[in-house]
């Protein structure tokens, strides 16, 4: 499992962006910026790559999304 928060943000991130069917688009956002993204900025750059920010946000806060990455994890 990732140890570092920026990591896992990210990871949040991705996973909400798949709910929204972009994925690959926010992926590939945070891949061509290859830097470590605050919170805030994720948002920011997932709604520049077609995501919903309102969406991304709520995402970003949910029990849901933390259960599914420790999933990932597993």
């Amino acid at each position: 499992a990732p140890s570092n928060t920026g990591s896992t943000e990210a990871s949040l991130a991705a996973i909400c962006a798949d709910e929204q069917g972009k994925f690959w688009p926010v992926h590939d956002k945070f891949f061509d910026l290859g830097i470590t993204l605050v919170k805030q900025d994720l948002v920011k750059v997932a709604a520049e790559a077609g995501a919903d920010a309102d969406q991304m946000k709520t995402c970003l806060r949910s029990t849901e999304t933390q259960v599914k990455l420790k999933a990932l994890w597993l």
